[in-house]
């Protein structure tokens, strides 16, 4: 999950199989059988819920700790290769899945980080 974007269709079944090993303790089971809502299931211990996670929620966080492990400093093997591969603005190979795929989450992770220039104090130019 942390380097591929899992499709629907596989979510919705690993969902059914955790619902139905909650609920049932077998392979499969039918909403007569749950007695309790996956979304509340799914709701942290604190709201009521049992804290079991969110799939899609996260292959989407494991997915952002993908990207943000390629703009930390410092060379790693596997990031000199995918740079070198998808180019430092990742222009290169567009038909790559995995460049295709950060450049998806990049939205995603941009809209939760910022960067600080300096000691942190505010200064002005």
């Amino acid at each position: 999950m942390s380097s591929i974007l899992l499709l629907k269709g596989v979510q919705e079944l690993l969902d059914a199989k955790r619902r139905a090993f909650l609920c049932t303790g077998e392979e499969k089971c039918h909403g007569a059988n749950c007695l309790v809502a996956w979304e509340r299931v799914c709701q942290k211990r604190e709201d009521g819920g049992l804290g079991v996670k969110n799939l899609e929620d996260m292959n989407h966080c494991l997915l952002m700790k993908f990207v943000h492990k390629i703009h930390e400093p410092g060379l790693l093997p596997w990031k000199t290769w995918f740079l070198s591969q998808a180019g430092p603005h990742f222009t290169g190979m567009p038909d790559s899945y995995l460049t295709m795929l950060v450049k998806e989450e990049l939205w995603r992770y941009r809209s939760l980080t910022t960067v600080l220039l300096g000691d942190g104090d505010r200064t002005s130019f």
